[in-house]
């Protein structure tokens, strides 16, 4: 049986993903480790410079994802709407969960179910 981990590659390669943009968390450190053995990837600081990497490679026929954490959402919002929903630039995005399940940082646990109600009502689909 494949771990989630697993998983989540083979939806990957199965969608056509030939890079993946990520920034460090410890809720996927198991997978970090596999998406760089299976991907091209570039490592962020940022959020939102994620989005314009993977925007500009989008443009140039390419298949980008960027793996976050959740609290990384709020960083990379405006470069989402005024890049990627003016201009249509799909952009799917793995966003570990925070502030839940025993997290260790009190600023996380105030943003989780902000963030997790801010994009559903922008119709985002949260899993």
């Amino acid at each position: 049986m494949a771990s989630p981990e697993e998983e989540v590659i083979a939806i990957m390669k199965k969608a056509g993903i030939d890079l993946a943009a990520t920034l460090p968390c410890d809720r996927i450190k198991n997978l970090l480790p596999l998406v760089s053995e299976n991907f091209p990837e570039i490592k962020l600081t940022r959020e939102e410079n994620g989005v314009g990497i993977c925007a500009g490679f989008y443009l140039a026929g390419g298949k980008p994802m960027m793996l976050i954490q959740s609290t990384g959402l709020g960083n990379m919002i405006n470069a989402l709407e005024s890049l990627n929903v003016i201009c249509r630039i799909p952009l799917p995005v793995l966003a570990s969960w925070r502030g839940v399940y025993a997290e260790g940082i009190e600023a996380r646990f105030r943003l989780a179910p902000i963030s997790r109600q801010s994009l559903k009502e922008q119709g985002w689909n949260i899993q």
